[in-house]
This record gives structure tokens, sequence and C-alpha cells, in this order.
């Protein structure tokens, strides 16, 4: 499909850009393992599987509808997704889909890292009406790029370090200034949130902290985040999906807890590998304290943390 110069444009989009700790070891082991390969992709193509009415503004001068379709592009081992900011719900939108993703990973032994910001991105009209999928030959390639996604892949690389996911100093300001020129205190948390009665007042900004290095993270340990586990895949039309289960959030920790530990056991010699799984211990036990949960013991390391690079485990906020 032919397209004028004139027609090409940049979109202020929300951007998040993932990246799959230890994908390359992952990627090894499902040559052997071919379930763990079905489990990768099925994962991915779920975070795809959007449906654009979800996403979706009236103009109601004009009675015109639009939609848009959650841009998604996986390629070696990070996940890049991209949406415009014309419609409230798709910063919820977006930092839900990330969370989803972080629990999935986590569910195949995995973590993620990353970064959400808010910046200007390539968009194609088409994608505001059909998506991209296989059928639509006429379509044009899904290209990416944009500023909005250089300043991601850049904190990602740079200062994001630990297996979270950070809200960029830009979008921390956007989100801010929307919320002190609002009546309802800003964007609403859902679907980050389950959506009951008792999350209706949740905001974004709600669930966003400050991390010890002075930068700001998306909370994955909210008891108010809405977390899910693949309970089981159906067979539909000679194809198999995933049917994902909410979690309670006290089985999510109880899950994450054996998960944390083995970790540490397996990179006790690696210290900088260690460090971002400390980071990872040290927020499951902060919570623990800050929620006044006893019936899970929090994650100790015995004896003295092997290794010359001291500052790594340092740096990770680890407190024993």
């Amino acid at each position: 499909m032919s397209i004028s110069m004139n027609e090409i444009k940049y979109t202020e989009c929300y951007v998040a850009y993932l990246d799959i700790l230890g994908m390359k070891e992952l990627v090894k082991s499902s040559q052997e393992n071919p379930e763990k390969l079905k489990n990768l992709v099925m994962a991915l193509n779920e975070i795809a599987d959007t449906c654009p009415s979800a996403c979706s503004k009236r103009d109601l001068k004009n009675n015109v509808e639009t939609d848009w379709c959650l841009q998604v592009r996986f390629f070696s081992d990070s996940l890049v997704l991209f949406i415009p900011t014309a419609a409230e719900s798709h910063i919820s939108f977006i930092i839900s889909k990330a969370g989803h993703l972080y629990d999935r990973m986590l569910e195949q032994g995995y973590c993620l890292r990353g970064v959400v910001t808010v910046g200007d991105m390539y968009w194609d009209d088409d994608w505001s009406k059909n998506g991209i999928t296989p059928e639509k030959k006429d379509l044009n390639l899904p290209v990416t790029l944009g500023l909005g996604l250089n300043e991601a892949i850049e904190l990602e690389e740079d200062v994001a370090v630990y297996p979270r996911i950070l809200i960029s100093n830009k979008l921390k300001w956007y989100l801010d200034e929307i919320k002190s020129h609002r009546e309802d205190k800003g964007f609403k948390a859902f679907p980050i949130s389950s959506g009951s009665v008792e999350s209706s007042d949740l905001r974004v900004n709600d669930f966003i902290k400050q991390d010890f290095d002075g930068l700001f993270y998306f909370d994955l340990f909210s008891k108010n985040r809405y977390k899910s586990y693949v309970a089981e895949n159906i067979k539909e039309m000679n194809a198999e999906r995933i049917i994902p289960q909410r979690i309670s959030h006290h089985d999510w920790l109880t899950s994450l807890k054996p998960f944390l530990e083995e970790k540490i056991k397996e990179f006790y010699n690696m210290e900088r590998i260690l460090a971002k799984y400390l980071w990872l211990a040290n927020k499951f036990n902060a919570h623990l304290i800050d929620a006044k949960i006893s019936d899970i013991k929090p994650i100790e390391i015995r004896g003295q943390i092997p290794g010359a690079d001291k500052r790594a485990i340092a740096e990770s906020g680890f407190h024993n």
C-alpha cells in the first residue's frame, strides 16, 4: 500500500520498553524443552491479544468514536508496547500489560525490567482502525521508531538495573500535572487495579513509588494490583488459548518467595546478577513489614556474601 509523505507523522504515545532477564538461557533451554517454548510464545501472544474497543474515545461533538490498537513489537529479549495518549485509559492499560507480562515471566522462572514513558512515536492511522493482523496485506510495515522509544531504551539500559518497571521522570511529571488539574485527581487505575468497588477511587499515581536511588517505579507489590496466573489452556477452534485467572495477593507473595530463594541460591557467587534478585527480595521483605503480613517469613541470607564486588550488593538496597 502506497503512502503519501505528508501523511507520515509522529503521535504522542505512552511507550513501554521491557527486557526479559535471562532470555538467552530461556531460548537455549526451549530447544530441548518444547513446553517452555510454547509457554513463552503463548505468554507473548497473550500480551498482543488486545481488544481495540477497550481503548476507544468518542468525540461527542461529532459523534465519532476512534479505536486504538495497542502496538506490540517483540524482538530478541525485548518487548515494546505503545499506544496514543489521546484516550485516558491508555496509561493504566499499558502499565497493566507490563505487570501482566511480569507475572507471566515469574511463572516461567524469569524476571523482567523496563521503563514506561511518554513521547512521540510514528503512528500509522491504519493502526487506529484495524491493528495489525497477517491477513491485512494492504497495510504498511509495522515501523517502530520515535523519541519515546529512544528514551525508554536509554533508561532501561542505563538506570533500570534491577527487575523493576521504571516510570520515567517525564511520565511522572505528566501524570502529576493531570492530577493537579482534574477534579477527579487523575487517571483511574483500572485495569491496573481489579475494578472492584473498593478500588474504584484508586488512580494511576497510587501505584507509583520512589526507590532508594530516587527513581520512580511501578509498585508490583501493591495489594490493590490485579494479579493473575495461567489456570488452564483451552482448545478453541483448533487453537490453544490461555485463560488467566485472578490470584490473591497473599498467594502471589507465597509463590514469589521460593522463586527468589532459588535465584539467590543459584547466583550466590555471581554478584552482579545476585544484586538484581536481592533488590526484589528487599522489596518482598519490606512489603511483609509494611502490610503486617506475619504468616509469610522474610527471605534471609545467611553468612557473608562472597566476592569482591560489594558495591553491587549494597546498591541493590538489600537489608538482611
